[in-house]
């Protein structure tokens, strides 16, 4: 499974996916999930950079096995933005970021 969030979407949201990288861990097939986060505060859409090393990433996974990294699917993005002669602020992939729990995201009320 591979995800994309906005780091800033709604903390519920990001909780969620804190909640099934430990789930997917509890259930032993943590190594089946690869999360990454994309720097900006949009749900449904993350820019047009977002998705083709996204696409790509998955294709080879499921094709030859070869299991995605969030630095790596970054690289992708920068490489095919240098490429197209883009600007690669449009790379907005942030490969250190991981699911938050809610606790360590918003403060206690």
């Amino acid at each position: 499974m591979l995800t994309t969030h906005g780091i800033d979407d709604a903390t519920v949201f990001v909780e969620s996916q804190h909640e099934l990288a430990a789930r997917m861990q509890a259930a032993g097939r943590g190594d089946r999930l690869v999360q990454t986060f994309v720097d900006s505060r949009e749900h449904s859409y993350l820019g047009d950079a977002t998705y083709p090393p996204l696409l790509e990433a998955l294709l080879a996974w499921v094709e030859r096995g070869d299991k995605p990294t969030p630095a790596g699917i970054a690289e992708r993005c920068r490489q095919r933005q240098s490429v197209a002669n883009a600007p690669t602020a449009d790379c907005r992939f942030r490969p250190d970021d991981v699911a938050q729990p809610l606790a360590r995201r918003a403060l206690p009320r």
